[in-house]
């Protein structure tokens, strides 16, 4: 097995694998050392070619230590609860002492290809092309599996702003920042609102002298969390609970969305004050044209989804009523003698049923209507050429209903110059995500329309989460001041949107994120030339003959800790190595991409920026059902209830992954019950150690 980096994911890959009794494991690091990015390497010891991320001084970990530690090495007890990027490093090393991983690491060795063997389609193997970059040779290696545990932060996300050219000032992205020296006298601005960019505006608002200004730009907005929860709680201990986690599905998604906004802006700080609010409402507005009997169900279903917002327009004075139509209205009028079509039972609302004592056809008025029409058809027959009339009691039309789209007259319609459509043309809203969009019609499908591009854009959990815990302090300062996206450059500064005057400024900051970079795989298989490139459950090409034998780790955007996601993935990547558990068909991995494609639409703003994005107990559960490591929970409720209380409603911490199934650890049960002490133990003032 042939694993790719030496960092944090490297390591737990490096102890899958062994779990598994493979004894032919190479690990290729291309530094000087393990830990990768927590090695904090000052910029001498980093090479000309590196562009991935660096760590500042005030570096700390954004998830706590008991939710992020490896499933059966828990953190230190001694440690904080949010880690500081040096005792990361020395946890990591701890744990590269315990599985024995240094005579296994090929320091100073970078991969430059990743091919299929000749007789892949027989073995299943892939041939590595790698070069010793200090004896300056390249050789080819084959193996039976190949793990892809780097790549994620290795190329910086430069945007395309206009006019960049003519500023004088120096613009650098975050991966080249390790501090602020330099900076301390200058006016900054740091475009990016994730948490590189507010922790480098942060350190440099702390550095900054009086009179001096940071400007912290942001395009969307986003929610910060603070670290700590009530009590001093670290907050994802405190939200990542199986207890909370049927509340982020299905109907009850926007009263929880709804009540943690609500909980960030009372006790936080309120972000719409703090100009953080991203632009988007947690609950869309919606318009709802007209007050008939589609009106009144319109509004009925979008209350039932708990939009407050909703606003109905009508025409007439009044609601239901076709006695007083003006002349000019050329919509469907009634006749004296109009009754339903459909029985009262068949086209009644779901949940109103019509009054027992009606009838069962029901008349426009009072309901009750006791005679009948009579109809001439005229028809043509097509293959005689022949027209003729007939005369029917009844008709009952089934074509036509949506064969022409209907063009409604718009008074200065030449005059509008952006885009009109009729629904018929709409298969899906890609692209209309960050327009003002008018819906005109209540039939089903402008509210099917209507409601797919009102679903709420940016819920707390659907937007950027940031977590800093001294962000507001320096806004209410003045240290900080947030603007709008940067809309272009001028010579000695940028003009934000919405703004016609030039802010002055000697620095632009990125800290626009990165972009994931494999440059030594397949072309056809490179994530970031194949935008539309999904995998199965975000690890494994399912197009692949031996697809379990390539896995790219950390291919997803987590919400919530990183590091025991991802030790899921290389876990599941062992035991199908192992022939423990096999992946599911081509047509049900695609099933399941597609299923993912579908949750991402209905709770993520855009598709193609959130794609990867996974709930951590969601995800977690899934790989885990795959493995045969998913908690029982019906177990523990009857052989042991108190492990399967914490389960349930403690904290969801990565030893739950180890109770039960392959590799089970021993201690796991009792790092699961005693998850709290190791919590308090670093707010004591003495610590036996």
């Amino acid at each position: 097995i042939a694993i790719i980096s030496a960092g944090q994911l490297g390591l737990g890959a490096f102890n899958a694998c062994r779990e598994q009794h493979f004894d032919d494991v190479f690990v290729y690091e291309r530094s000087d050392s393990l830990c990768g990015l927590w090695a904090n390497r000052d910029e001498t010891q980093r090479e000309a070619c590196d562009t991935g991320a660096r760590l500042l001084p005030t570096t700390t970990l954004n998830s706590s230590k008991e939710m992020n530690a490896y499933s059966d090495f828990p953190f230190p007890q001694h440690y904080p609860n949010y880690v500081y990027h040096t005792l990361t490093r020395e946890y990591l090393l701890l744990y590269a002492e315990r599985i024995s991983i240094k005579k296994y690491v090929k320091l100073r060795h970078e991969l430059i290809g990743c091919q299929q063997n000749a007789d892949y389609n027989r073995t299943s193997r892939w041939r590595l092309t790698v070069r010793d970059i200090d004896n300056d040779r390249v050789f080819d290696a084959v193996f039976d599996g190949v793990i892809v545990c780097a790549g994620r932060y290795h190329r910086p996300v430069i945007p395309d702003i206009k006019n960049r050219h003519l500023f004088a000032g120096l613009v650098v992205h975050t991966n080249t920042v390790s501090d602020t020296t330099g900076l301390e006298s200058q006016r900054v601005v740091v475009l990016g609102v994730g948490n590189s960019g507010i922790d480098v505006a942060v350190k440099l608002a702390k550095t900054k002298l009086q009179y001096d200004q940071v400007y912290l730009s942001s395009r969307t907005g986003c929610w910060i969390f603070g670290r700590f929860f009530n009590k001093g709680i670290p907050t994802d201990t405190f939200g990542l609970r199986r207890c909370f986690d049927w509340m982020f599905k299905g109907w009850t998604y926007p009263m929880a969305s709804r009540l943690v906004t609500t909980y960030l802006n009372k006790t936080q700080f309120d972000h719409k004050l703090f100009e953080l609010k991203p632009k988007h409402r947690v609950f869309g507005a919606i318009a709802i044209i007209g007050a008939g009997q589609s009106g009144l169900g319109a509004f009925n279903a979008c209350r039932e989804q708990h939009f407050d917002d909703v606003v109905v327009y009508e025409r007439s004075d009044s609601l239901c009523d076709e006695t007083q139509r003006e002349a000019s209205d050329a919509g469907a009028r009634l006749l004296p003698t109009t009754t339903l079509n459909s029985s009262k039972e068949l086209n009644a609302y779901s949940d109103f049923p019509f009054p027992q004592h009606y009838p069962n056809y029901v008349h426009h008025m009072l309901m009750d209507y006791d005679r009948t029409g009579r109809w001439r058809l005229t028809v043509r027959d097509i293959d005689n050429d022949q027209v003729f009339d007939n005369v029917v009691d009844g008709v009952i039309v089934c074509a036509g209903r949506y064969h022409r789209p209907v063009i409604p007259d718009i008074k200065n319609r030449h005059l509008y110059a952006g885009r009109v459509v009729h629904s018929n043309l709409l298969s899906d809203t890609t692209g209309l995500e960050g327009q003002w969009v008018v819906v005109l019609g209540v039939g089903n499908s402008g509210i099917d329309i209507a409601v797919e591009l009102t679903k709420p854009k940016h819920r707390v959990f659907s937007q950027g989460v940031v977590f800093s815990d001294d962000l507001a302090n320096n806004i209410m300062k003045g240290s900080i001041t947030i603007k709008s996206n940067i809309q272009e450059f001028t010579t000695t500064g940028v003009i934000f949107e919405g703004e016609t005057v030039e802010t002055p400024c000697d620095t632009v900051i990125y800290g626009t994120g990165y972009q994931q970079w494999y440059p030594y795989l397949p072309d056809e298989l490179r994530p970031e030339l194949n935008p539309y490139l999904r995998l199965y459950k975000h690890i494994f090409y399912p197009h692949l003959k031996h697809a379990h034998t390539l896995a790219i780790t950390f291919n997803m955007t987590p919400a919530g800790a990183a590091n025991p996601m991802v030790e899921q993935q290389y876990r599941y990547f062992a035991l199908l190595m192992a022939d423990r558990c096999r992946l599911p068909s081509e047509k049900r991995m695609l099933r399941d991409i597609r299923r993912q494609k579908a949750w991402v639409i209905r709770y993520y703003p855009r598709y193609n920026k959130h794609s990867t994005h996974v709930r951590y107990i969601k995800y977690m559960d899934e790989l885990a059902r795959e493995m045969g490591v998913k908690p029982r929970l019906w177990k523990y409720a009857f052989t042991d209830p108190k492990l399967w209380w914490r389960v349930y409603a403690g904290p969801c911490v990565p030893y739950q992954y180890r109770l039960d199934g392959p590799n089970s650890w021993p201690d796991a049960r009792e790092a699961i019950l005693t998850v709290d002490p190791p919590i308090r133990v670093p707010f004591k003032i003495r610590v036996n150690i």
